[in-house]
């Protein structure tokens, strides 16, 4: 999940210049889209966090509680009054697609916008 089609995106749009593969970013694969993610609770940086796991699930990064996405050292990012996107796209294995197979998921987010502004 590591390649610029697949994984976890988050970004101003669904183009790969615009957006960070946040599956990648953890595994320590970091690429710079004007934006970083931090622990949303202790403020440590999550690049490389879980770049010694070989997959990572949706429970790992539910595990990590709250994620901040914040401006990178370019001082780009998210600015009010702009949109971005989370989107996915599933790895489905070829033997259960061309069964005809698909994958079915509930999804629950939750945004905040962080009052201290950092």
């Amino acid at each position: 999940m590591g390649d610029a089609a697949n994984g976890l995106r988050f970004g101003a749009s669904t183009n790969v210049n615009d957006s960070i593969n946040i599956i990648s970013y953890l595994h320590g694969d970091y690429n710079d889209a004007d934006y970083d993610l931090q622990d949303g609770d202790d403020g440590s940086t999550l690049f490389g966090k879980y770049s010694a796991k070989s997959q990572i699930s949706l429970k790992d990064i539910a595990d990590l509680g709250k994620i901040r996405i914040i401006r990178d050292s370019n001082n780009e990012g998210l600015n009010a009054g702009t949109t971005a996107y989370l989107y996915m796209h599933p790895n489905v294995s070829t033997a259960l697609a061309t069964q005809g197979e698909t994958v079915n998921a509930t999804l629950t987010w939750t945004l905040h916008q962080d009052a201290s502004q950092f």
